[in-house]
């Protein structure tokens, strides 16, 4: 006798998905807990991460920090700020933290970069 198909997904649907790139998105200045993305979604923070990895194919702290680096990219090309405040407008603590996370995802120190 053939097996039914599981019915939970593997994976986050799309309009659970949705709801929590755009926490992200509006959030990233900020502290962002994984708590704060799994509640925005009604799941539990485990439970959460599990399935955005599958999902994105990256666990919720490093997508934040990609999104981060991304972000802080398009203010280095579009403003004159300084790095530190590049840095705490995109939620990184320390301008040191911004540096350590750009030269890990682009291969360049951000003044390298601008």
């Amino acid at each position: 006798m053939k097996q039914p198909a599981l019915s939970k997904p593997n994976r986050l649907t799309r309009t659970t998905l949705r709801p929590a790139i755009t926490y992200i998105e509006e959030h990233l200045a900020e502290d962002i807990a994984l708590s704060d993305i799994a509640a925005a979604v009604h799941l539990s923070p485990y439970h959460f991460a599990r399935l955005f990895k599958e999902s994105i194919g990256l666990p919720p702290h490093r997508y934040v920090i990609q999104r981060r680096v991304e972000r802080a990219k398009l203010l280095m090309t579009t403003t004159n700020w300084s790095f530190t405040t590049i840095a705490h407008a995109v939620g990184f603590a320390h301008e040191s933290h911004l540096a350590l996370h750009f030269k890990r995802l682009t291969g360049l120190a951000p003044k390298d970069y601008r």
